[in-house]
């Protein structure tokens, strides 16, 4: 998933039951859909020059959706990201 900003990190689905991605094109929009759940949800703790992670016994589930749909030309582009 090609985003100009880092807005979900994936390597945050640690120990998935499931994972459901679909990816394709619908004439002008490419859409990006992600579904897991997860049984041991991870945390990290960010600091200035490292990370820490924590894994944990909570359960989480995880949906991210994201619809880009090209403009004028191949280089404008209009989209939106949620999760």
């Amino acid at each position: 998933m090609e985003t100009g900003l880092n807005l979900f990190y994936t390597r945050m689905i640690n120990n998935p039951l499931y994972i459901l991605k679909l990816t394709g094109r619908i004439s002008n929009s490419d859409l990006y859909f992600l579904s897991s759940y997860d049984e041991n949800s991870l945390y990290i703790i960010p600091f200035e020059n490292a990370s820490f992670q924590r894994t944990t016994s909570k359960k989480s589930f995880i949906n991210i959706l994201r619809l880009k749909r090209t403009l004028i030309n191949q280089e404008s582009y209009f989209g939106f990201f949620c999760w």
